[in-house]
């Protein structure tokens, strides 16, 4: 017959995923019970006949997949905004679940770390871009903030004319709008 505790157990571990199970009781052409549990993930069924085989998988299932490896150099960005480099001397998770990576003194969290200098970089470049867009935007409103954004994009080129207006500002003989 089945183990309750561990049916509870194999619930809590099914909890933590997107994942359902099924549990059938079948009888052989003995009359002996058989028990079958099925796990289902988007229409795929996994059947197992064994309480035990299923928990192992669902352990495997619920266990952290690190993104780095012990002994692999991973970049992180220091608290003087300086990219440094540091190999991973070990791999530890915290009572949330998130993986955490240790170099010679301190523990890193997954999100903090780069698998290279050229993601690391990257990432800071897109993180200036959304943080000045949003500066942008919230300083000078939506169409004011297209427009200085469109004439970021170009690389004015004066046609050495200054207009007059308040304040005074030049035209761009490339995109022929007027900037300041």
């Amino acid at each position: 017959m089945i183990d309750y505790e561990k049916l509870k157990l194999a619930h809590d571990l099914v909890e933590k995923i997107d994942y359902g199970i099924n549990y059938l009781c079948d009888k052989s052409v003995a009359g002996n019970p058989i028990e079958r549990f099925q796990l289902t993930h988007y229409g795929k069924e996994e059947t197992f006949y064994s309480i035990d085989d299923l928990i192992e998988k669902l352990q495997e299932l619920t266990r952290i997949k690190p993104k780095y490896k012990v002994g692999q150099e991973v970049w992180r960005v220091s608290n003087e905004g300086i990219p440094e480099s540091f190999i991973i001397k070990e791999i530890d998770k915290d009572d949330y679940g998130n993986c955490l990576f240790l170099d010679e003194d301190y523990w890193w969290e997954e999100e903090q770390l780069y698998p290279s200098l050229y993601n690391l970089i990257d990432s800071r470049i897109n993180h200036w871009k959304r943080l000045n867009k949003k500066y942008v935007s919230e300083t000078y409103g939506s169409n004011k903030a297209k427009e200085l954004i469109d004439s970021l994009k170009c690389d004015h080129e004066s046609d050495r004319v200054i207009y007059t207006s308040n304040p005074p500002c030049l035209k761009c003989v490339k995109c022929g709008k007027f900037y300041k």
